[in-house]
């Protein structure tokens, strides 16, 4: 994961047969743990299993810049664009941050930290990288609750639209495949999982779809926490690191 260089061509192999299996244990582990959602921390631990897949998916460890996973983004010009943005006594932006602005003003940002010399971006084609990411939108946010006539039990439901952009650019590889954005539902206190789905990020174009997550209203009323109570919803990107968001929504 940090590319080093191993000593020997056996090391690389046994390497490349564990990385191999990595998938499938994890989805075991996945499996597992979703089937005992109303253990305290079960949300955080769901959490947990994509960003685990984030780093296996862009060969980066778990403190390493976002920024580092586009191409035309080197070591020595992140550290360039860190500097520009100190000198200029301004937060670095994040990858997310970028990719929700128009490409004119994210090409402005990043020509104003990047500065000039040899260690200096191709603005361009970094842009092309960032564009070449989904941009997750939520929308339409609601939420009800239903008493279920057999059992008494009372069932929520959170729905909300999501519109998914992206654009492909030919001459960039990077990122350009379809990918998984996990939706994950919890509570705050003792963050227990609520709902689980995963869907489908297609490769180009503008997407809307219409999500229901449905939850136990009982479990989610006792642990959302003080003024009336919440939800969190987590969208994870599975094959990238730094575009994922967070929205908590009222109970009442």
């Amino acid at each position: 994961m940090e590319h080093t260089k191993l000593p020997i061509s056996d090391y690389v192999n046994d390497t490349k047969t564990v990385i191999d299996q990595i998938p499938r244990l994890l989805a075991a582990m996945e499996y597992i743990a979703l089937q005992d959602s109303t253990a305290a921390g079960s949300f955080e631990l769901a959490c947990q299993f994509s960003r685990v897949r984030q780093i296996l998916e862009t060969r980066t460890v778990v403190d390493e810049d976002p920024w580092i996973q586009l191409t035309g983004v080197s070591l020595k010009a992140l550290r360039h664009m860190e500097s520009g943005a100190k000198s200029k006594k301004t937060a670095m932006p994040s990858l997310r941050e970028v990719r929700a602005m128009s490409r004119g003003d994210a090409g402005k940002a990043l020509k104003n930290l990047a500065g000039k010399g040899k260690h200096t971006l191709n603005v361009d084609r970094v842009l092309d990288s960032v564009y070449a990411l989904p941009l997750i939108t939520v929308d339409s946010v609601e939420l009800s609750q239903r008493v279920e006539k057999t059992t008494g039990t009372t069932t929520g439901k959170l729905s909300f639209g999501l519109t998914i952009t992206r654009v492909n650019h030919r001459q960039n590889k990077h990122h350009s495949g379809p990918m998984i954005l996990a939706l994950v539902l919890g509570t705050p206190q003792h963050r227990i999982l609520l709902a689980h789905q995963t869907i489908g990020v297609g490769h180009n174009g503008t997407v809307k779809k219409s999500i229901d997550l449905t939850f136990d209203w009982k479990t989610a009323n006792a642990d959302g926490g003080e003024s009336g109570g919440a939800v969190i919803l987590r969208l994870l990107l599975e094959d990238v690191r730094g575009l994922d968001s967070e929205l908590a929504v009222p109970l009442r």
